[in-house]
């Protein structure tokens, strides 16, 4: 079975999805942590530290475009590994969507010269607006994880999807 690496801003608004996850026994090996620069630090520290606790999923902060590209590039070559990845992700303190690097990492490596979609490894989520969400199905069609709820900071992701692209 495949294994899933998060890619998320705010690694706490998943971690009930991801403990859901692994009462299935699904593998969550990895998040990715691009904090952004809302919010107080003090909180968001606690967040984490709660979220390593109940998750014990490793987190590997990034805090910059290129340290995450060069963990995205490193994780990009694991077998068996998939990508769950927030597409507003903040991190990087773009304003447009379609700049940020999570975006423009995906279409690089998905969309480029000679990529076979049935090895697709990227599937983007959002619990942000519906136009966002509008835009998302629009620019990634096919790589989309949809949220089927989103209630006080906390997500779920659609679980007959989540089990189509484990496989």
């Amino acid at each position: 079975m495949k294994k899933i690496v998060i890619v998320e801003d705010k690694p706490w608004i998943t971690q009930n999805a991801i403990c859901d996850l692994q009462k299935k026994n699904i593998n969550v090996i990895k998040m990715v942590y691009y904090p952004n620069a809302f919010g107080d630090e003090k909180e968001k520290k606690k967040l984490m530290d709660l979220f390593k606790e109940k998750t014990k999923v490793e987190v590997d902060e990034v805090s910059s475009q290129e340290e995450f590209v060069n963990k995205m590039e490193e994780l990009y070559q694991l077998e068996d590994v998939v990508f769950f990845m927030d597409y507003e992700l903040k991190g990087d303190s773009t304003k447009e969507a379609d700049k940020r690097i999570n975006v423009r990492y995906a279409r690089y490596k998905e969309y480029g010269d000679g990529f076979k979609p049935e090895r697709r490894k990227i599937w983007f989520y959002t619990a942000s607006s519906a136009g966002n969400v509008a835009v998302l199905y629009h620019n990634f069609p096919d790589n989309v994880l949809p949220v089927t709820k989103y209630y006080e900071g906390i997500l779920e992701w659609k679980e007959e999807k989540i089990d189509q692209i484990l496989g």
